[in-house]
């Protein structure tokens, strides 16, 4: 797909499940919360998640951000090539 189908696909994912999508907003931090899931500290104010999803790079060439390796193994981490 090219830009302009992939940002229509989202806009379309979007919308059709209701996502809580917040733009332009600066992850400070995530930590694990003892109960379940993740607090998440932002420029926006701060969250809690279920499941964190951190995208970088195109999504035809797996670039694997370095502090994937030191999360702990009980952490899935896939690559949209995997998928």
């Amino acid at each position: 797909m090219v830009r302009s189908q992939i940002i229509e696909y989202l806009e379309g994912f979007k919308l059709a499940v209701n996502a809580p999508v917040r733009e332009g907003v600066e992850v400070l931090s995530i930590t694990s919360r003892t109960e379940r899931g993740f607090y998440v500290a932002t420029s926006m104010g701060a969250f809690t998640a279920n499941q964190i999803v951190i995208a970088s790079g195109g999504y035809d060439i797996p670039i694997i951000p370095r502090m994937a390796e030191r999360l702990p193994t009980d952490i899935v981490q896939l690559h949209s090539a995997q998928y």
